[in-house]
């Protein structure tokens, strides 16, 4: 809880700050709303909005940096992930490294994704580590 605490006011502060700008990144300025994601694989198959409990996941994209906050819906004290880092974006692939994080994740590895946009809906997958992920985000401001 402690971690949860000091790690909040991080990115709450990476949402006002502008940061460096990247000409590539600048396509996913602005704070996406998760619309919906399933994760797959040897030891994990789920969707993570079941109709019983839904998931509500912010991520906050200020080049060259993000911000991504994960609680349920109904309940404001649920912080079930925080994490912030670096990204970089091409022409198809999307990396993304956790530079501090609220739960055990490394922090030097770079996560490769492919992924799609179009307009204000992006669309993220990945396929590694014996998982499969697909996340929906849809932008809810600039």
């Amino acid at each position: 809880m402690k971690r949860s605490l000091l790690l909040f006011p991080l990115v709450v502060s990476l949402a006002f700050t502008n940061g460096c700008s990247e000409q590539k990144g600048q396509a996913l300025t602005g704070t996406w709303k998760m619309e919906s994601c399933t994760y797959s694989g040897a030891e994990r198959n789920e969707s993570a909005q079941p109709k019983d409990v839904k998931r509500f996941c912010l991520k906050i994209y200020s080049p060259p940096h993000f911000a991504v906050v994960e609680m349920f819906e109904d309940n404001p004290d649920s912080l079930l992930f925080a994490a912030l880092g670096t990204y970089e974006l091409g022409s198809s692939r999307y990396m993304e490294k956790y530079d501090a994080s609220n739960v055990n994740y490394e922090t030097t590895t770079w996560r490769e994704f492919d992924y799609s946009l179009q307009g204000d809906r992006l669309t993220m997958t990945r396929s590694a580590d014996d998982m499969a992920l697909q996340e929906v985000w849809v932008r809810v401001d600039q």
